[in-house]
C-alpha cells in the first residue's frame, strides 16, 4: 500500500552539486518497512538501481512499479560511507 509506505518515514530532498537528488530519511516509524529494509534514521539514499535520482518523479515512478520489480538496489550514504543495499522483491 503506497499511502501506508509514504507515512512510515519522511524523505528530505537534498540537491547534489551535480544536479541530482538524494533523500535523507528521517522520522522512521518503528516496526515499519524502512526499519525492516535496514534503512536507519539519517541515511541518505543517493541512487536507485545504480542510477542517480534526477527528479522526484524518478522516486514516484519506482513506487508505482515496486510490486512488479524482481529486485531493487539502493545506494545509501550512512555516516559518510556509501553502502549498497540489495533487495529481492516477492
Amino acid at each position: 500500500d503506497l499511502n501506508s509506505l509514504l507515512t512510515q518515514a519522511r524523505g528530505v530532498p537534498i540537491r547534489n552539486p551535480d544536479g541530482s537528488l538524494s533523500f535523507k530519511i528521517v522520522e522512521i516509524e518503528p516496526g515499519g518497512i524502512f526499519e525492516y529494509l535496514g534503512i536507519n534514521d539519517g541515511d541518505v539514499i543517493s541512487q536507485i538501481n545504480g542510477n542517480p535520482i534526477n527528479e522526484m518523479n524518478d522516486v514516484m515512478n519506482l513506487f508505482g512499479k515496486l510490486s512488479n520489480l524482481p529486485n531493487l538496489s539502493l545506494t545509501i550514504n550512512r555516516n559518510g560511507d556509501d553502502v549498497t543495499q540489495n533487495y529481492n522483491i516477492k
